[in-house]
């Protein structure tokens, strides 16, 4: 069977791409690496270098003023990776400073997580995955954080 290496990139639909695009790359300290505008929509990819991960921001022409709603099909929340607990908390206290309403750290079977919103309500995590943990309960319920209903 093809394998997979991990994810390459993720790409949000977002109202206001100049304010996604500066809270993006404010919290998370990622750079811009490319900006574009199309007839249908413009966009930018931001890179974390650390991770190689790629972030593209979208803004759909005509595309309306709704915030994310992860009830409706589709995407119901991206969840970033960290290295320990310890890690997370570094996290807790960065959002604390920068002044992002978050929930609490959550423990969980299988590590720990860390709920967000950002400026388009589109839910986050942050989350670190403990050493012995083989599977993500069989209910579905990875995570154990109350969503900040920002």
């Amino acid at each position: 069977m093809p394998e997979l290496t991990g994810v390459a990139h993720v790409s949000l639909s977002v109202r206001n791409l100049e304010v996604s695009d500066q809270w993006y790359r404010e919290l998370f300290g990622l750079e811009r690496i490319h900006e574009e505008r199309r007839p249908h929509f413009d966009s930018v990819i931001l890179l974390d270098r650390t991770s190689g991960l790629l972030v593209s921001l979208r803004r759909h022409h005509g595309a309306g003023t709704a915030r994310f709603d992860e009830t409706r099909t589709g995407l119901d929340h991206v969840s970033f990776g960290v290295t320990d607990r310890a890690e997370l908390e570094s996290w807790e206290e960065r959002l604390d400073e920068l002044g992002v309403e978050h929930s609490p750290i959550a423990d969980t079977p299988f590590g720990a997580v860390m709920v967000l919103r950002d400026p388009d309500h589109i839910q986050l995590e942050l989350s670190w995955r403990s050493a012995d943990a083989t599977a993500v309960p069989a209910d579905g319920s990875e995570t154990a954080g109350q969503s900040p209903a920002t």
